[in-house]
């Protein structure tokens, strides 16, 4: 510990702390003195990332489980199954790892005790068992975001029952007939996994008010959650593969759309199979709901029509949504596609002339996506290609 005469203020260690370039100086600040050490651990506690079962993660699941006072300093976990087996060509790639239900007992005790956790991201790889949302059974933290790959169940309706806070959720795998999934826990702690779960087939209506942004993996799940809440910011997709299917989602996704409490800004509807006759679908209970999204900033994934009068189709619906400023359109269907900077810059300029407001365009092609915004530093507004823009995040942003 640090013998200096003069102690550093709390405010200057925090300063100091700010600047450490990584883990291994906070930890080295630990050891200066008490006023570092308080500083050093607040920073060093308050961001987790548990990446499979190994020692690392083990270590700190036990660490946060026997120091009470570290794991009321833990602010946002982010828990990461990596795949169990596959290609080993990228040295990047994460290690193998299996995960047993003593690995989630203890992450669920390490959990219970933190108590003023906010953010919580739980990834877990395609073939491992998520059936794991039983960890939440003596959780009481309140969450902000939650990103959730758990497998829709009583358990998991009992966690989010309880949650009052969450303003950003992410679900995966929605069912409308959700199982308790007991046997999952079968070989877990009895005193973390009652043998006779509290009853919850349904979130409760109220649960969530201020949820505002939400992305999921099927529009059931969407039609289910939106309504009574302030939900401002949908992403969600197509999970009907035939035709009728498509459209029958569409309708029961814009048939709850009213019912939200706060009007959308951001609309984003994936789909494996982009077409022009689900894009009209969707424009026209478009139209038919203008009263309702006429605060809609952003629109995704149409499909941009070849023939003139389907694009002005498109077009004539696009500008009667006043505040819409940013949209996907999807191109994989033309045939040659526009491969120049010049032809993505004309069929702006071209969408530009009824959606005025418009300043950013992405152009999707297959998995290929080219982003134009509008740069009106210039005397006469100029479109150009943007290529660091994170279109992922797009739709969150808008």
């Amino acid at each position: 510990m640090c013998s200096c005469g003069t102690a550093m203020t709390p405010e200057a260690c925090q300063l100091v702390v700010r600047y450490a370039s990584s883990r291994a100086d906070l930890c080295s600040l630990c050891a200066v003195s008490k006023t570092f050490r308080t500083a050093a651990e607040r920073a060093l506690y308050n961001t987790l990332f548990l990446v499979g079962s190994n020692s690392t993660t083990q270590s700190l699941c036990h660490t946060l489980i026997t120091q009470l006072r570290l794991a009321h300093l833990v602010g946002a976990i982010t828990i990461h199954i990596p795949p169990t087996g596959g290609s080993t060509d990228s040295t990047d790639e994460l290690p193998a790892t299996t995960v047993t239900n003593d690995f989630w007992a203890n992450v669920s005790r390490a959990l219970h005790n933190a108590t003023f956790l906010r953010h919580l991201n739980i990834h877990i790889n395609d073939d491992s068992d998520t059936a794991m949302a039983w960890i939440f059974q003596r959780c009481t933290f309140k969450l902000f975001t939650f990103h959730c790959d758990l497998q829709w169940d009583a358990h998991l309706i009992s966690f989010l029952n309880r949650q009052d806070t969450i303003t950003d959720l992410y679900i995966l795998n929605y069912t409308a007939n959700p199982s308790d999934s007991s046997s999952s826990a079968d070989h877990a702690e009895t005193s973390l996994v009652p043998s006779a779960i509290a009853e919850a087939t349904q979130v409760q209506k109220g649960v969530m008010p201020c949820l505002a942004l939400l992305e999921c993996t099927s529009i059931e799940a969407a039609a289910f959650m939106i309504p009574g809440r302030a939900i401002t910011r949908l992403k969600t997709s197509i999970s009907q593969p035939n035709l009728t299917g498509k459209l029958a989602d569409i309708s029961t996704l814009f048939e709850n759309v009213p019912l939200a409490k706060r009007r959308l800004r951001s609309l984003y509807v994936a789909d494996d199979f982009h077409s022009w006759t689900s894009s009209q679908a969707i424009l026209t209970h478009a139209m038919s709901a203008l009263p309702v999204l006429h605060r809609l900033r952003y629109i995704g994934v149409l499909v941009l029509p070849i023939g003139g009068q389907e694009r002005l189709m498109l077009y004539g619906v696009l500008r009667k949504l006043p505040k819409l400023q940013c949209l996907e359109l999807d191109i994989t269907a033309w045939d040659p596609p526009p491969a120049t900077l010049r032809a993505y810059r004309a069929l702006s300029k071209e969408l530009a002339l009824y959606c005025k407001i418009v300043d950013c365009i992405v152009f999707v092609q297959d998995d290929d996506r080219t982003v134009m915004i509008q740069e009106h530093h210039r005397a006469v507004p100029y479109w150009d290609v943007d290529a660091d823009m994170n279109t992922d995040t797009l739709w969150r942003d808008v």
